[in-house]
């Protein structure tokens, strides 16, 4: 077989910068990636204390985004909804002329095609970093059998991605951003987890302080804006972000108080195990205390405008 195209990248020197990066998206609040734990300072906070959103935050509700294409969301009440699904892959073709058709309608406003644009670039970082080839033999090599049309599909796309990648101004923009602050639910969640992308890697952070408080400033905006137009993704996240002390400063009211809501909207999205163990971190007047929050949370994020 001829030299994969990943090779090809690296001699040229257009990838360099790809190898060292990464991303993970985690659809559920209880998977919060442990670099966050590893790297991020954790902040201290009292466990009596239940802030409520802003009024930014509950106007969200009514001013806020709609749920996008019923392909990734799916309701679940009359307000609130879910990721179900997963988008369809970029359509085949020179990937920057994609994200050039795309930053127009980007340029618009349209938050959705800031997102897909995000996605296309994580999508090429990803093909880049994870050699088609060298994966395929690895597979082949430990006695399985590798599909050969992945690797051509794999491989084609890889090479749709060499024009993109040599146009720095497109493929290291801060097309997640953009999309959160446009409206993208799923960027906004996104965003809240990945902070690597946002800020750079944690290796960076001490020496960039106040760049890792803006992030969690604003992933935790984005995070309630999310939740206040019902996102139940956006609730289970803010019940970690208040139970691990890593995006914002640790709440164990306001963690169980999310947890409950979202509990009460979908089951799924918090199991009974995972209700009991930020129950048992609480007095019986916190508990107490979080059940009339979740009420208020609840009723923000998932009861219908009247």
């Amino acid at each position: 077989m001829q030299i994969s195209l990943k090779r090809a990248l690296i001699v040229g020197g257009v990838a360099v910068v790809v190898l060292t990066g990464g991303y993970v998206l985690w659809g559920r609040a209880d998977s919060m990636p442990q670099a966050i734990a590893a790297h991020a300072p954790h902040t201290q906070g009292r466990t009596d204390v239940a802030p409520v959103p802003s009024k930014q935050h509950r106007a969200a509700a009514r001013t806020g985004p709609q749920p996008p294409n019923p392909q990734v969301f799916r309701r679940v009440g009359p307000k609130a909804y879910e990721i179900a699904g997963n988008r369809e892959r970029r359509p085949p073709g020179d990937a920057l002329e994609y994200m050039r058709v795309m930053k127009q309608r980007s340029d618009a406003g349209d938050a959705d095609a800031s997102y897909l644009m995000e996605l296309t670039v994580r999508e090429c970082r990803n093909l880049i970093k994870h050699d088609p080839v060298a994966s395929f033999d690895f597979l082949r090599n430990a006695g399985m059998t590798p599909d050969p049309a992945s690797l051509v599909n794999d491989e084609r796309r890889l090479g749709e991605c060499a024009s993109l990648v040599a146009a720095p101004a497109f493929y290291h923009g801060a097309w997640l951003a953009r999309a959160a602050s446009q409206g993208s639910i799923e960027a906004k969640l996104l965003y809240a987890a990945d902070p690597e992308n946002v800020i750079g890697p944690p290796s960076e952070w001490l020496a960039n302080p106040e760049s890792l408080v803006r992030w969690r400033e604003s992933a935790m905006r984005h995070l309630h804006d999310a939740a206040a137009t019902g996102s139940l993704d956006a609730v289970s996240h803010l019940s970690s972000a208040y139970d691990k002390g890593r995006i914002t400063a640790y709440d164990g009211v306001n963690a169980y108080a999310y947890a409950l809501a979202a509990a009460k909207a979908n089951p799924a999205h918090m199991p009974a195990r995972s209700l009991q163990e930020l129950q048992a971190k609480l007095s019986p007047a916190q508990r107490e205390a979080a059940r009339e929050r979740a009420t208020q949370v609840y009723a923000d994020c998932c009861i219908a405008d009247q």
